[in-house]
């Protein structure tokens, strides 16, 4: 039982740790679109160029495609850069 409880209270640990990592996303992006709309930037364009550039090597899926859309991200920002190949087993 004190096994299990431990398991719960790990995942509840990870769970909130997640929700905060999502709000300081939803934060940087509103940064984002706000700074390159200032600058009159496509702010796709812009991210494409930044996941290029400093990201090596294709974005790995499975993407939690619901959360990135609270945060602002439609899946034609980060399918176009994803490794579509399937995963080795």
């Amino acid at each position: 039982m004190l096994h299990l409880c431990s398991h719960i209270e790990a995942s509840i640990r990870k769970r909130h740790i997640n929700l905060e990592y999502i709000e300081r996303q939803k934060s940087v992006d509103i940064r984002f679109h706000f700074l390159c709309g200032r600058h009159d930037l496509d702010h796709k364009e812009v991210f494409h160029d930044l996941v290029r550039r400093y990201f090596h090597g294709p974005l790995k899926p499975p993407f939690n495609e619901e959360k990135r859309a609270e945060a602002g991200l439609p899946p034609d920002f980060y399918w176009p850069l994803a490794d579509r190949t399937p995963a080795k087993s």
